[in-house]
C-alpha cells in the first residue's frame, strides 16, 4: 500500500516534471507567441502542484488509514509544506534531466545538512523538502529530515521519517541506528538497545553501531549483551580508544 501511494506519487510529480522540461525557446513561432506559451506552461505546473496536494492527501486518508494516524499527519505536514514549491514554479521552470536532478538532490542535501550543523533547521527543513518534491522516495532526504527533528527534539516526528523509510527498505540500518537514538532520547532504553541490535546485525562491522549498542545495554543493565557487542567492537575497531572504559563499566555493572 505504502508502495502504491508513493508511485502515485512520483506519477503525479513526473506529470509536472515533464511541462517543466518543455523548451519553448526550441520552438519556431514569434517571441511574444514564445511568452504567452511560456506563461500557460507555468500556469499548467502551478496547477499540477495543487492536484499533487489534493490527490495525495486523499490518498494517505483512504490507503494510509490502516498504518495509523501518525503516518497520515506526517505525510499530512509534508504536503502541507509542498505549497512552498508554488513559488518556485511562478518562475521559468528549470529544465533538468535525470542525471541534473541527481546531481541537484546531492546539492539541496549537502546545503540542508550544513544548515542542520549551524542549528538552522527551518532553512534546513526547506532544502530537503525542495529535494523531496524532486524525488518523493529519496531516503537520504527521509533520513536528513530525521536528524533535523532530533535536533530540533521533535521526536515524534523523526521516529515517524524514520520509521518510513523502514517501509521503503525495511533493511536500512541507519534508519534502526536513528530510532535507537530517538528511543534514548526519549528514556526508552530497553527499547534503545533492540533497534541497535538490528542495526549492528545489518552492519555487523560499524564501529558507531557497535559503540551506541555497548552504552545501551550498560544503561539497561544487561552486561551480558554489552559484553558480546564489545568483543566484537575489538574485532572492527581495535584501536578504539573507549574499550578500556567500556571492559571496566561492564566489571562493575556484573559485580553488582
Amino acid at each position: 500500500m505504502i508502495a502504491s501511494v508513493v508511485g502515485a506519487i512520483y506519477v503525479i510529480i513526473r506529470k509536472f516534471s515533464e511541462l517543466s522540461a518543455i523548451n519553448i525557446e526550441t520552438l519556431s513561432i514569434a517571441k511574444s507567441e514564445q511568452e504567452r506559451i511560456e506563461k500557460i506552461k507555468n500556469e499548467m505546473i502551478i496547477q499540477r502542484i495543487k492536484e499533487l496536494r489534493s490527490r495525495v492527501g486523499k490518498l494517505l486518508f483512504n490507503i494510509l488509514k490502516p498504518f495509523g494516524k501518525k503516518i497520515i499527519e506526517f505525510f499530512g505536514n509534508l504536503i502541507k509544506k509542498f505549497k512552498e514549491t508554488e513559488r518556485k514554479y511562478k518562475k521559468a521552470a528549470e529544465n533538468l534531466s535525470k542525471e541534473e536532478t541527481v546531481v541537484k538532490i546531492k546539492s539541496l542535501i549537502s546545503e540542508a545538512g550544513n544548515f542542520v550543523k549551524n542549528a538552522s533547521y527551518d532553512l534546513a527543513e526547506k532544502y530537503y523538502l525542495e529535494a523531496l518534491s524532486l524525488d518523493f522516495k529519496n531516503i537520504d532526504v527521509y533520513e536528513g529530515l530525521a536528524w533535523l527533528y532530533v535536533g530540533k527534539k521533535q521526536y515524534k516526528e523523526a521516529r515517524e521519517a524514520l520509521e518510513f523509510i523502514l517501509k521503503l527498505n525495511p533493511n536500512h540500518p541507519s534508519a534502526y541506528y536513528g530510532l535507537a537514538e530517538v528511543s534514548k532520547r526519549e528514556d526508552k532504553i530497553n527499547e534503545a538497545v533492540e533497534f541497535a541490535k538490528k542495526a549492528v546485525e545489518l552492519e555487523p562491522s560499524n564501529p558507531k553501531y557497535l559503540d551506541f549498542l555497548i552504552e545501551m545495554c550498560i544503561m539497561a543493565g544487561r552486561a551480558d549483551l554489552a559484553k558480546s557487542a564489545l568483543e566484537q567492537l575489538k574485532l572492527v575497531n581495535p584501536e578504539n580508544q573507549k574499550i578500556g572504559e567500556f571492559e571496566a563499566r561492564i566489571r562493575e555493572l556484573k559485580e553488582k
